[in-house]
């Protein structure tokens, strides 16, 4: 049996040992001085004239005196002695004078620089690394800053064209939406429902800038038919409503097949549209444009006139519903008479064949205006092909149902030519 342990060389006491307590106390002050290792210096050669007890040295090169011979060993200042302890293959050492950590290697000390971490395999912080996911992170947020002052970039560098470079987001690790470089060098958002089968929102063309939407609902007859031979489609929106609306495409699309593209006569602008000779009718784009009713949209255009013609010429804009039907003044038609709102609502079921209709109150009906509009009826009980109702705004409407001399203003009787006869009855 061994008499010392196999690592530090501990004495360890023996069967029957007379004195078992200088075997102890040998192996405490020998445990005392190499555990927890921190020494006063590394590079002081000559012992200390008066040293305290537990002084602990790293003894350097050309060291002198008790020291001389024991270059990179441990000397530990005990019982009015110096005790010299040669270390083992990885032991680490503070050193107090220096300020560095120190590691035996390959018989010599060396100081751990940021350069030892460099390099490391794998870290986790507050949670497991692994191969795949050398860098990993378990926080309730991540925070990556500027340096003093200045910008900050966050880099995401792949291989080779086909690779993937990009940001995951995922739903109990099952991924949700994905966006960068994601098998091409195009820049894409994607989206999936389950981690497996991914949707393509968007692309943006890494050389020329202009973005596509795959699964757009709007179809190719909305955009018109003429080709876009000149310009990307989305340059020409820049600054307008309509597309092509400044002739930044170099062609007529989306503008009425009656119009010409000119590019010569048209100040500040990439070009204009051209009609020659008499036209009496509207004159009109095929292009939707989606409003939002809470915002204000300023339309304008500029428009000259042969010399020596006298046309007049005017610009507006049709409005439609969701269902493309044009939006007219007799879609949302309300009448005041004397001040009095036209709307109300029927005291009694009206039904298919009736020649009268029973409102509960007809005090603001037309008794004088005979344009048309302002003789019929509209229902406000629309609701359109996707089932969104409408309360002030409906198809179910008929003019030119009376004139104002067929109104009698008694208040209880109104005489309409189509429905016959119109009473109020209160309730």
């Amino acid at each position: 049996m061994s008499t010392v342990s196999p690592n530090l060389s501990l004495p360890y006491i023996q069967q029957n040992q007379a004195q078992k307590h200088v075997t102890h106390n040998e192996g405490m002050r020998l445990l005392d001085g190499v555990v927890q290792l921190s020494v006063l210096s590394r590079a002081q050669t000559a012992p200390p004239a008066n040293p305290a007890a537990g002084d602990r040295y790293i003894l350097p090169s050309g060291a002198t005196g008790a020291w001389a011979g024991f270059d990179d060993s441990l000397a530990h200042w005990e019982e009015n002695a110096w005790r010299i302890i040669p270390p083992k293959e990885g032991w680490v050492a503070w050193d107090q004078n220096g300020l560095a950590l120190l590691v035996f290697s390959q018989g010599q000390w060396t100081e751990a620089t940021a350069a030892d971490v460099e390099r490391l395999d794998k870290l986790g912080l507050n949670t497991t690394a692994d191969l795949t996911n050398r860098l990993a992170v378990s926080s309730d947020a991540t925070l990556l800053t500027h340096d003093t002052t200045g910008g900050h970039q966050l880099k995401i560098n792949k291989d080779q064209p086909g690779d993937t470079g990009s940001l995951l987001f995922q739903t109990g690790w099952s991924g949700r939406a994905e966006m960068g470089l994601t098998g091409s060098d195009n820049f894409e958002i994607k989206v999936s429902p389950d981690g497996s089968n991914f949707h393509q929102a968007l692309t943006v063309d890494r050389a020329t800038g202009a973005v596509t939407l795959p699964n757009t609902t709007l179809s190719q007859a909305e955009f018109g038919t003429s080709p876009i031979v000149t310009v990307d489609y989305t340059n020409s929106k820049t600054g307008n409503l309509v597309s092509n609306g400044n002739g930044a495409l170099g062609n007529s699309y989306n503008m009425p097949s009656a119009l010409s593209y000119d590019a010569s006569d048209t100040p500040g602008l990439p070009g204009s549209f051209l009609f020659t000779g008499y036209h009496g009718l509207d004159l009109t784009t095929s292009e939707f444009i989606a409003v939002d009713a809470q915002k204000t949209y300023r339309l304008e255009s500029y428009i000259k006139q042969a010399t020596g013609d006298r046309h007049a010429q005017v610009m507006g804009i049709m409005a439609f519903d969701a269902d493309f039907q044009q939006i007219t003044s007799t879609c949302h038609m309300r009448y005041a008479s004397g001040g009095v709102d036209s709307l109300t609502t029927l005291s009694a079921p009206l039904a298919p064949g009736d020649t009268t209709v029973s409102v509960t109150n007809a005090s603001g009906w037309n008794d004088a205006d005979s344009s048309s509009d302002k003789c019929g009826l509209i229902f406000f009980t629309y609701r359109t092909q996707g089932g969104n109702a409408q309360d002030f705004y409906s198809r179910h409407f008929r003019t030119g149902l009376f004139s104002p001399a067929q109104v009698d203003n008694q208040p209880q009787h109104y005489t309409l030519g189509a429905f016959g006869t119109v009473r109020w009855q209160p309730r």
